[in-house]
């Protein structure tokens, strides 16, 4: 069950909890993808989520067979005596104390006297003193991992679930979290404390326990560090007996812990748990015994089998001539279960006439999905140090490949873990020979193999609904932002329960907080029989010159589903070049107007004696622009604004615009309403020997009559393959689209502030139709849909500045001009 009210992002420099968690390379040595390592591969913080624990309970029961980690929770006693003043670090007894800490298991301070709000004094002093006692230990120990509880952020329940995220007091508590940036520079892992206060009978406290930890967790997210939330399994007492609560230290159900876990699961990148068996409820007798049946217990071991991997092991069997009483006890090797004390004890056998001892055992394994490590516990006694021995494993029973680096201590077990060097499907064999059969060898040596074990990938359950996420190709657009939305689809036979996933956005290109608003990890949960789900991301849109730029969103931490296709890429198609690159000509000026993509004016160049009363123009490339006037008249002028050449267009009675391809030119007759085709008269200037007609006059190749719309012509544009029209309508103005034949493909509204259109420009490329109003005196850009068959307003910029009557608009493509021509 996930309620979640609309979050504010939260920065984060880096995308993705995995990369957080690469940040610790260097100061946290790192299993690949490991959920068991050795005892001697160091901290075992993986890059997957991990279950931590600090459960006080004596005598204690080993939690790694379950899944957990244990980590080390130092409380005020390794800080100071009794009875002594906790204002001021005791250092040297910090000194003291370190030196025996393991550099394998995270270190978590637990100090929650020193505030870490007030005056900013207050908090500096704070800060000064944790910072003097992580210092200490480093200096100790440079290898430990450290971390503080509960300190990082300041837990808060009432100030998440009681107001809204831009409400006063939450910036506040905001900002009394960013005060502690430079406390969370000390340390490693960030522990926020995620603790339950209030009991699941009070209606809709579920959801506001969700609320309040899926808050605290985003705070925690700022520090940039791997957060690994406290839970405890029991309802926090408060501060101090109250016969009011009557559900203090109870323990949690089932359903509202697998609720919690979820939360952690979906919002940080590993979970703590605690528990103490000294605190607990007037009807408790304490200290409580370790129940391994509890009801919360047994629920953390359910989630944990829906999470980590899990190994899996086959029958034991024996290989060459052991004699059968060389094995004594054969206990199961099923599941993952190590330091049991229960051994095969393997013992060399002594060929007849005692001149030679041999060992040689074989364990045989069918994995159904993909193995990945092989996990061996025992030990040796010292004669089999002495003498040696070694592992080899193989996929066949034949060909046999060395575990190099594989040996087991002598007396006292050790786990030693080999990775496999790719997945193995299917039957794996593992085992152990002597390396020293000298004829004259009689002593027996003997391991003492406690567990061997295989880790493997989590059989795929095929009945769980599948996930897919679609890709998106996204505009950017000119300003304000656009939305990226991704489609995410569920599939399955069986929709009838909640399925929930996290996801998160990942840089590419792209970066967040500037091309896109970023998301860190956040939910998404599909109700029982939905298929599909939208993840909306908004795209900033802007006027920046640059390339098409993608981003990513991620999907993991299914409940109740598997992700086929986990990554959704987004393309955002930069059109900003578009609109720093179309021009038009205005009569009341007699002039071509260049000016910002912005509307602001840059220069100006003269049309050419007797090209009055400009009513339209075209271009290929923006190199040369031909302009038609209210005499039909056609001139071509260069790129600098000079004049090339003109010709009389015959037949046409009054021109409202001009098209071209770069071969042929049409012209748009307003009274007429024809479009009248001029074969031959232009050419590309791209092309060697640009030769287009300069002089004299024309008489109209072929017209066609669209006399069927309601108003004038008034703009001509194509993009080589359809003609492009925009009429000034009487009713409506609409934008209509014809093949170069004449023949009606489609036609759609202008926007209604778009209400005296004189002309047109279209970009078929990026989708794109550009329409210049002389009443508005703007340029009004609309996207294309429906196969270029529908046009949607994104965008229009004034010119009202620099031309009262624009008529005609041109795109041009050279990419470092950024002007508009007016």
């Amino acid at each position: 069950m996930f309620f979640r009210k609309v979050s504010r992002w939260r920065p984060r420099t880096e995308s993705g909890s995995r990369l957080l968690l690469e940040r610790l390379e260097n100061r946290l040595p790192m299993a690949a993808d490991a959920a068991v390592s050795s005892d001697s591969s160091g901290f075992p913080f993986t890059q997957e989520y991990s279950f931590y624990e600090t459960i006080v309970y004596s005598p204690k029961p080993d939690f790694a067979p379950y899944g957990l980690t244990s980590a080390r929770l130092l409380t005020t006693f390794f800080f100071w005596a009794p009875g002594a003043n906790k204002s001021e670090p005791d250092l040297d007894r910090v000194r003291q104390n370190t030196a025996s800490l393991n550099s394998s298991q995270l270190q978590i301070i637990d100090i929650e006297h020193w505030p870490t709000t007030g005056s900013d004094e207050v908090v500096a002093d704070t800060i000064r003193k944790f910072t003097s006692i992580i210092q200490t230990m480093r200096d100790v120990n440079p290898d430990l991992k450290i971390g503080i509880y509960s300190m990082l952020p300041i837990r808060d329940y009432w100030t998440p679930v009681s107001n809204d995220n831009d409400s006063a007091r939450f910036q506040a508590w905001e900002s009394a979290n960013a005060r502690l940036d430079a406390l969370a520079e000390q340390v490693d892992v960030v522990f926020p404390s995620v603790y339950t206060f209030y009991p699941e009978a009070w209606p809709g406290e579920v959801d506001r326990w969700v609320e309040y930890a899926t808050e605290n967790l985003i705070q925690a997210r700022r520090y940039n560090k791997p957060i690994i939330p406290f839970i405890w399994p029991h309802y926090h007492g408060g501060s101090g007996p109250d016969p009011s609560r009557w559900w203090q230290f109870d323990e949690i159900s089932p359903a509202f812990w697998t609720t919690i876990l979820e939360t952690c699961y979906q919002y940080g990148d590993s979970v703590a748990i605690f528990d103490w068996n000294a605190l607990g409820t007037p009807d408790e007798i304490l200290p409580r015994p370790w129940d391994p049946n509890a009801e919360w217990f047994l629920a953390t071991q359910d989630f944990i089998s829906q999470i980590l991997p899990v190994p899996v092991a086959g029958e034991l069997t024996r290989y060459g001539s052991a004699a059968a009483s060389s094995v004594s006890g054969l206990p199961s090797v099923e599941g993952n279960r190590f330091s049991d004390d229960e051994y095969e004890v393997l013992v060399e056998e002594i060929f007849a006439g005692g001149r030679k001892t041999r060992l040689m055992h074989q364990w045989e394994f069918d994995v159904e999905t993909t193995a990945r490590q092989i996990v061996l516990e025992g030990h040796h006694d010292n004669a089999s140090g002495v003498d040696g021995y070694r592992f080899r494993y193989s996929t066949d029973g034949s060909s046999w490949t060395l575990m190099r680096g594989v040996t087991l201590p002598a007396y006292n077990d050790g786990k030693v873990v080999f990775d496999l060097p790719e997945g193995i499907t299917g039957s794996l064999y593992v085992r152990v020979e002597d390396t020293n059969r000298s004829w004259d060898e009689t002593i027996q040596d003997a391991l003492y193999i406690d567990r061997i074990g295989i880790e493997a990938d989590r059989p795929i359950d095929l009945t769980l609904p599948t996930i897919t996420i679609d890709d998106v190709v996204q505009y950017e657009g000119t300003g304000g932002t656009t939305l990226a939305q991704f489609t995410v689809r569920r599939s399955g036979s069986d929709l009838s329960r909640a399925t929930t996933i996290a996801y998160e956005t990942i840089d590419g290109t792209a970066t967040a907080n500037g091309d896109y608003q970023g998301k860190n990890l956040r939910t998404l949960v599909f109700a029982p029989g939905s298929t599909q789900a939208v993840i909306t991301v908004e795209v900033t849109a802007d006027r920046d010159f640059e390339g098409d730029e993608a981003f990513s969103v991620q999907l993991s931490r299914p409940i109740n589903g598997r992700i086929i296709d986990d990554l959704g890429v987004a393309t955002i198609v930069n059109d900003d070049d578009l609109v720093a690159q179309y021009g038009v000509v205005d009569p009341s000026k007699d002039a071509l107007i260049e000016v910002a993509p912005d509307g602001t004016f840059v220069t100006s160049n003269p049309l050419a004696i007797g090209n009055g009363n400009a009513r339209g123009a075209t271009t290929v490339n923006g190199s040369v622009v031909w302009v038609v006037d209210a005499n039909d008249n056609v001139f071509l002028y260069n790129a600098a604004g000079k004049l090339v050449g003109s010709w009389r267009a015959i037949g046409v009675k009054q021109a409202g615009g001009i098209a071209t391809d770069g071969t042929d030119i049409w012209i748009v007759d307003r009274l007429k309403k024809h479009v009248m085709r001029f074969a031959n008269a232009a050419d590309d200037p791209s092309t060697p020997g640009f030769d287009p007609v300069l002089t004299g006059t024309l008489t109209m190749t072929d017209s066609f009559d669209v006399g069927s719309v309601n108003g004038a012509p008034q703009g001509l544009a194509t993009d080589g393959s359809s003609l492009w029209m925009v009429v000034d309508g009487t009713v409506e103005d609409r934008v209509y689209r014809y093949d170069l034949a004449g023949t009606l493909i489609s036609s759609w509204a202008l926007n209604v502030n778009n209400a005296r259109p004189t002309g047109i420009a279209v970009d078929r490329v990026n989708e794109r139709v550009y329409v210049v109003d002389s009443a508005a005196d703007k340029i009004f850009e609309y996207e294309l849909t429906d196969g270029g068959n529908a046009g949607t307003l994104v965008w229009a910029t004034s010119v009202s500045a620099n031309s009262k009557n624009p008529q005609g608009i041109v795109l041009i493509t050279e990419q470092d001009d950024n002007l508009l021509w007016l």
